[in-house]
């Protein structure tokens, strides 16, 4: 027995010397020999896969990490994330500089989100950090992508409209000459 509470096993060395000589000894038995050497590679085989040491059996994310392509999504998520943050910060910000920088570094996060993986809630955030920024053409493209994704949504249809109305030059009144009369 070894210090595990597993008895002991031969080496791998020693059970293939065991193997060969059972094929040597005068035992003709097919079916005797067919059990000997099952049990032989019983033996021998989980010593040999304790010496390769353990792998571990489970998908990616059972094990603590994300494959390649469950990774994307994931990222996306985290960018987006950061984007989100920033937004806050610059909401809560009070000098007018801080608030540019936290929405410029919000717009930088949303797009690598967008980069990674097309989302709704990236676009409509990107609309609303350059509609706060005063990129009036690039928050109303964002939100218009936005309601492509999600059409009649409250939020990202209120940041097109305001976009919109910012882009609009004000109609002015066109006065009519003095001496014309409509008819």
């Amino acid at each position: 027995m070894t210090g595990e509470g597993q008895p002991a096993r031969p080496p791998p060395a020693l059970a293939g010397a065991l193997i060969r000589s059972i094929f040597r000894s005068p035992v003709k038995g097919d079916i005797v020999k067919l059990a000997i050497v099952a049990v032989a590679i019983a033996v021998v085989l989980p010593a040999a896969a304790r010496a390769q040491g353990s792998m571990p059996a489970g998908s990616s994310s059972d094990l603590g990490h994300l494959s390649q392509r469950e990774d994307v999504p994931h990222r996306a998520a985290e960018a987006y994330n950061r984007g989100i943050r920033e937004m806050k910060k610059a909401r809560d910000a009070k000098d007018p500089a801080d608030q540019k920088k936290h929405y410029t570094t919000a717009v930088g996060h949303f797009k690598k989100s967008l980069d990674l993986q097309q989302n709704f809630d990236a676009l409509l955030g990107m609309g609303q950090a350059d509609l706060a920024l005063g990129e009036n053409q690039g928050a109303l493209t964002s939100c218009l992508q936005a309601l492509g994704l999600k059409p009649g949504h409250e939020e990202a249809n209120s940041c097109a409209e305001v976009a919109k109305t910012k882009l609009t030059p004000p109609l002015e009144a066109v006065p009519t000459p003095q001496g014309s009369r409509r008819r």
